[in-house]
């Protein structure tokens, strides 16, 4: 299941930004990114008892510079 498209943007006009997600606090998250195109998606079943809210970092970079971002998502039943 897709979530969220997240993008950013490179001043250098032929740069290709890859994207890469990570448990903030480390260890395992059930959701990951596509490294092309900024598309987080579910990919294990959630269980909102054990965790309904995780915080995620995203990271953006061009091969030279890097950013990061918070990402937090909420699970609802």
């Amino acid at each position: 299941m897709i979530l969220k498209k997240i993008q950013a943007h490179d001043l250098d006009k032929h740069s290709n930004l890859r994207y890469d997600l990570v448990g903030a606090h480390g260890g395992r998250i059930p959701f990951a990114v596509r490294t092309d195109s900024g598309t987080v998606f579910v990919k294990e079943p959630l269980d909102y008892e054990k965790n309904d809210v995780y915080h995620l970092k995203l990271l953006a970079s061009d091969g030279l510079h890097n950013a990061t971002t918070d990402v937090y998502i909420y699970v609802q039943v």
